[in-house]
């Protein structure tokens, strides 16, 4: 790769089917990556190991370098996609662009620092303080995107367009709140006793695992629209 190639990756310089192809291959890097590191796990199990688990070498031996793999692979991968998508929100909201690119900026950080800072100790305060970074970052990019996206669909003059925002938008925020609230409400119900601790509906790994879905959700739901908005230079 050249310097103005790589140039024009890193500052997300697709066009829509390239857009789409890349988050294709995206996904299909961080899911084979984490298969991997699920199928060498000896004995995994959904709601007994969490997802940074896969990244242990105590528990993982043998596939916990795949976890690491995801992680720093997926910190590099996400800048180029997301940047295109600051490209055209600069269109309609240019300051909370700025802020778009800033959060993906440290969403990727925490991304990479997983892939070093196992959950386990000594490092484990590390990891914790990553992982946050990481889904804050990814919250708040959400968060943006939705207000721009609102704003992308009522001056669209394109009626199928319009729809398409305004149906998957609620989609992306429902995806997003809707494990939040479950994983606020389920923590409610356990402490007022309503709840059984030992509930699946209780299992803070199940909810991490959702939280991913409604992750991988609003990046394909966001591709799809982004990659129909002609971008200007």
């Amino acid at each position: 790769m050249d310097k103005d190639l790589a140039v024009s990756f890193f500052k997300g310089i697709f066009s829509g089917k390239s857009l789409r192809i890349y988050l294709i291959l995206l996904g299909l890097i961080f899911g084979s990556t984490i298969a991997g590191a699920i199928a060498l796990f000896p004995g995994y199990a959904f709601f007994d190991f969490s997802i940074s688990d896969l990244g242990v070498p105590l528990y993982n031996p043998s596939g916990w370098w795949l976890f690491s793999v995801a992680m720093w692979s997926q910190a590099v991968l996400v800048i180029p996609f997301f940047m295109h998508v600051r490209n055209i929100f600069t269109k309609y909201t240019p300051r909370l662009a700025r802020l778009f690119r800033d959060a993906v900026f440290a969403t990727s950080a925490g991304m990479g620092w997983l892939g070093f800072f196992p959950d386990a100790p000594p490092t484990r305060g590390w990891h914790f303080f990553a992982a946050g970074i990481t889904f804050g970052g990814f919250l708040i990019d959400g968060c943006i995107s939705w207000v721009t996206l609102i704003k992308m669909g009522h001056q669209s003059k394109e009626h199928r367009r319009k729809q398409m925002i305004f149906v998957l938008v609620p989609v992306m925020i429902i995806a997003f709140w809707g494990v939040l609230a479950a994983i606020g409400g389920s923590w409610m119900l356990v402490k007022l006793g309503l709840l059984d601790s030992a509930s699946q509906w209780a299992n803070l790994y199940f909810w991490e695992w959702c939280y991913l879905g409604a992750i991988g959700a609003y990046m394909l739901l966001l591709g799809i629209i982004i990659s129909r908005e002609p971008e200007t230079s």
